[in-house]
């Protein structure tokens, strides 16, 4: 019976835990998103997207696309993988990000890390 108990427990307490997943971008990661962006500042876009930064792929990279769009105000216009030809190459993800009511084009270059995650290498015009 004791062991009917503790089981009984550990299989509440994974459930409870796996059920509590982090909001990504949530509110103010948004906030900061925007800000960092107009601001070009690759830390805080960077810190903003963290969790959405995994495997460079050409799907993650539409994934994340589709996630800043879905979950900020934020319209991604275009995103292109592997198309900066350096070494190693980098993808472009085009973002329209409201400044004072006006859409700003902003562009966020993406490569990889040697875990093969992506990282931000740069926010320009």
């Amino acid at each position: 019976m004791y062991k009917v108990k503790y089981s009984l427990l550990i299989v509440i307490l994974v459930l409870i835990l796996g059920g509590c997943k982090k909001d990504a971008l949530s509110g103010s990661g948004c906030d900061s998103l925007g800000k960092g962006l107009i601001a070009e500042d690759v830390t805080v876009v960077s810190n903003a997207l963290k969790d959405e930064l995994t495997i460079y792929s050409r799907e993650n990279l539409d994934k994340l696309s589709a996630t800043i769009s879905d979950k900020c105000n934020i319209t991604t216009a275009e995103a292109c993988f592997n198309c900066i030809y350096t070494e190693p190459a980098q993808s472009e993800l085009r973002v329209l990000v409201n400044q004072s009511g006006t859409s700003v084009e902003k562009v966020i270059d993406i490569s990889y890390t040697s875990a093969n995650k992506m990282r931000i290498v740069s926010v320009h015009d």
